[in-house]
C-alpha cells in the first residue's frame, strides 16, 4: 500500500503554558506539552509511520528523550504537531491519539494517588470533577492529507465546551476548583479541603500557597515533578530551581555588589538570619551558582528575590519567609544603605523573549519545489540545530530556556543582556539557513522582547508578549523584526518595533546598533532628557499626532537642521560644547525617530515620527546595555 502524509497536532499550546503564577509554572506547562507531543510522535513510529517533521535522528526513533535518564531534556523543545507518513495513515494516528492519551493518564494517576486520593473524602465530587477535567482537556486533531486542511479539523471541537460549574480554578479559570464546594455556601468545607491538601507530604509553600484553589490541571503542572519516576520515567527534582522573577531582575546587580561591597552584603544577610530566614524557594541557590559560578554562593546572593527591593522589608505583611511579626528595621536601615553606597539598588525589570519563525509553510514549499527528496529534510534539520544551539545563547546570557523547539522559542532573561541574547539568536537562525539555495536570505524570524517590572502577573506579561509578537512584529512590521515593549504598573509604557537590519545598524540609511546608541541616553552620552524632551515638543507641533506624519511640507534637510540646532542649544545649556558634529549625533537619533517596517523584503521607513523608541533606547541605556560592563564573578 503507498505511503499516505497525515498531520498530527493537539492543543491548547499557548494557554496552557501562559496559565503561569510563577516561572516553575511556566515551564512545567512547556515541559508537559513536549513530553505528550513526544510521546505521540513514538506512538506512531511504532505503528509504522516515518516522521517528517520534526526531524527525528535515528537514534532517537521509538524513544521519548525528554524521559530518558542519560540526558533528559530539562525544558521542552517538542513541537505540538507532526507530519508523517504511513501505509495505514488513519491507523497510525489514531496510536498518536492514544500514546498521547495513554502518557497524559500515566501522568495524572500518579499525582492523584499520591496526593489528592488522601484527600477526596473531604471534598464534594472531587473524584468526579478531576476525571471529567482529565478526560477532556486535550483537543487532538489529525488529518490524513495536505496540511492545509488541518486548520478546518482544528475548528471542529469534539470536546465539552460548556462552563463548568462551582467555584473556579485560580490558576485556569475556565475550569472548577477541586473541593467541589462553593465558598458563598461552604467556604468552611472548601478551606478544610485545601487545608489538608496542603498538609500532604511533600506539597511545599510554593507548590499550593494559602490563597490558591486549584483545578485538576492546574495541579498536575504543579505537582508533577514530586512523582516523575512513576509518571515519567525520570527524575525531575533539579528541575524546580527556578528563580523568581524578582532575582532575575535583582541578578545585575547582586553581582556587582558582591564584588564591590562584600562586607556589606554579609552583614545584610545575617539581619535576616537573626529574623528566621531560610534560603529563597524560588530555585536562587542554583539561579546563583548558574550566574556567579561558585559551588557554595554567598548567602546574600540566594536570598528571596524581592529581599533585595527595599519596598519588600518596609511591608514585612508580604514576607512568606519571615514570622509574623518580626521587625525589619535593622536589614531594611542596612539595605538601604547598601543602595546608596552602591549608587542605587537593584532595577525591578526583567526580559521576556519571544520568537517565532516567519513563513515557514512557503520556505517548506519552496524546498519541496527545488528538490522534491530532500528539500523537506534540509529545512528540517536547520530548525533542529537552531533549537540545540538556543540554550547555549540563552545560558550564556545568564538566561533560563523555557521552550527551544523548531523554530519557537521562548526564554527568561535579566535586563541588561536580553537584547544581545535576541540578535544573537536571530543571527543563528539565519547562519543555519545560510545553506539551503531554495531559501537562503528568505528564511526570517520574529521576536518580541518584553520588559515586565516583577510584580506584574506573570499571565499578562506573557500574553503581551504574543501580541508583541503576533500583531506588532509579525503583521505590523512585516515579519523578520523585532518588537521591543516595556511593561510597567500602569501599563505599557513603550512599544517600538524594527526589522531586524534596523536593529543591528546594517539597515541603508542605519549605521548604529540599537545596542550601542543605548549607551547615547546612559551616563556621559550625548543625549539628555532634556534635548529629548524639547525634540519632542518641536515635532508635535508639525506632526498628526495619530498617524506621526508631517502635517506640512518640510524638506528631509529642514528636519534635520531644526534637530540639530536643538542639540546645540541642549548641549550649551549644560555649559558643554559638542564634541561631535550635530549632524553626526542626529543621524544617530533618527533611526529611533522612524517607524520602520520591511515589505517585499525590503527595508524602508514610513516617514512618521514616533518617540517610543527613544524611550525603548533610553530605558536599555537605565539597565546597562550598552556600558561597559563592571565587574562580576564568572564561571570558569
Amino acid at each position: 500500500m503507498m505511503a499516505e502524509r497525515f498531520h498530527f497536532t493537539f492543543g491548547p499550546v499557548q494557554e496552557f503554558v501562559a496559565q503561569a503564577r510563577r516561572t516553575r509554572d511556566l515551564w512545567a506547562g512547556s515541559w508537559l506539552l513536549s513530553y505528550l507531543a513526544e510521546n505521540a510522535i513514538v506512538a506512531a513510529e511504532r505503528a509504522g509511520a516515518r516522521i517528517i517533521l520534526p526531524a527525528r535522528e535515528e537514534g532517537e526513533r521509538e524513544v521519548v528523550t525528554m524521559a530518558r535518564s542519560d540526558g533528559a531534556e530539562r525544558f521542552g523543545g517538542v513541537p505540538n504537531r507532526f507530519a508523517a507518513e504511513a501505509s495505514d495513515s488513519v491507523a497510525a494516528a489514531r496510536a498518536a491519539a492514544r500514546g498521547l492519551r495513554d502518557a497524559w493518564q500515566r501522568i495524572a494517576d500518579a499525582v492523584w494517588e499520591r496526593f489528592v486520593e488522601p484527600v477526596a473524602p473531604h471534598g464534594n465530587g472531587t473524584r468526579q470533577i478531576w476525571e471529567r477535567q482529565v478526560a477532556s482537556y486535550w483537543d487532538i486533531s489529525w488529518v490524513v492529507g495536505g496540511a492545509r486542511y488541518l486548520p478546518a479539523r482544528k475548528k471542529l471541537r469534539l470536546v465539552d465546551g460548556r462552563v463548568e460549574p462551582g467555584d473556579h480554578c485560580t490558576l485556569i479559570g475556565e475550569l472548577q476548583e477541586l473541593s467541589g464546594y462553593v465558598r458563598a455556601r461552604e467556604p468552611v468545607e472548601q478551606r478544610e479541603f485545601w487545608a489538608r491538601l496542603r498538609e500532604q507530604p511533600g506539597i511545599s509553600r510554593l507548590d499550593l500557597e494559602q490563597n490558591e484553589r486549584l483545578s485538576a490541571i492546574a495541579l498536575i503542572k504543579r505537582l508533577f515533578v514530586h512523582v516523575g519516576p512513576e509518571a515519567v520515567g525520570v527524575d525531575l527534582r533539579e528541575a524546580r530551581g527556578w528563580p523568581s522573577t524578582a532575582w532575575l531582575a535583582a541578578s545585575p546587580w547582586i553581582g556587582r555588589v558582591i564584588m564591590s561591597h562584600a562586607g556589606a552584603v554579609a552583614e545584610f544577610a545575617r539581619s535576616l538570619e537573626g529574623l528566621g530566614w531560610k534560603s529563597g524557594p524560588h530555585g536562587e541557590r542554583d539561579a546563583a551558582r548558574r550566574r556567579f559560578g561558585k559551588e557554595e554562593p554567598q548567602r546574600f546572593a540566594t536570598l528571596d528575590g524581592p529581599l533585595f527591593f527595599a519596598s519588600t522589608l518596609a511591608n514585612p505583611a508580604s514576607l512568606d519567609n519571615l514570622e509574623e511579626g518580626q521587625d525589619t528595621s535593622e536589614p531594611l536601615q542596612l539595605l538601604k544603605a547598601l543602595h546608596e553606597a552602591c549608587g542605587g539598588g537593584p532595577e525591578p525589570f526583567y526580559a521576556v523573549l519571544l520568537m517565532d519563525g516567519d513563513r515557514m509553510g512557503e520556505l517548506l514549499g519552496s524546498a519541496r519545489s527545488a528538490d522534491p527528496e530532500r528539500g523537506e529534510q534540509e529545512i528540517s534539520g536547520a530548525l533542529r540545530r537552531f533549537a540545540r544551539k538556543v540554550n547555549g545563547v540563552v545560558e550564556k546570557e545568564h538566561g533560563y530556556t523555557v521552550y527551544a523547539g523548531g523554530d519557537d522559542v521562548l526564554a527568561l532573561l535579566p535586563a541588561d543582556t536580553a537584547l544581545a541574547c535576541a540578535i544573537e539568536l536571530e543571527s543563528t537562525y539565519r547562519a543555519e539557513f545560510a545553506g539551503i539555495p531554495a531559501v537562503a536570505g528568505r528564511a526570517l524570524i520574529s521576536g518580541a522582547l518584553v520588559f515586565a517590572h516583577y510584580r506584574e502577573p506573570l499571565r499578562r506579561v506573557l500574553r503581551y508578549a504574543h501580541h508583541l509578537l503576533d500583531d506588532v512584529a509579525k503583521e505590523g512590521t512585516g515579519r523578520g523584526a523585532l518588537a521591543v515593549g516595556l511593561v510597567q504598573s500602569s501599563g505599557v509604557t513603550a512599544e517600538w518595533s524594527a526589522p531586524w537590519e534596523v536593529v543591528r545598524g546594517d539597515a541603508p540609511g542605519v549605521n548604529v546598533p540599537l545596542c550601542k546608541l543605548a549607551a547615547e541616553f546612559g551616563k556621559g552620552g550625548r543625549f539628555n532628557p532634556t534635548y529629548l524632551y524639547n525634540l519632542r515638543r518641536t515635532f508635535a507641533r508639525i506632526t498628526d499626532p495619530k498617524t506621526g506624519k508631517l502635517a506640512v511640507d518640510l524638506p528631509e534637510s529642514l528636519i534635520a537642521a531644526v534637530a540639530a540646532a536643538e542639540y546645540r542649544r541642549s548641549r550649551e545649556r549644560r555649559g558643554n560644547e559638542p564634541t561631535d558634529p550635530p549632524s553626526d549625533a542626529v543621524d544617530r537619533l533618527v533611526p529611533l525617530l522612524r517607524r520602520w517596517y520591511r515589505r517585499e523584503e525590503v527595508v524602508a521607513d514610513t516617514q512618521s515620527f514616533h518617540f517610543d523608541g527613544v524611550r525603548i533606547a533610553a530605558f536599555l541605556a537605565r539597565m546597562g546595555v550598552g556600558a561597559a560592563a563592571g565587574p562580576e564573578p564568572r564561571s570558569q
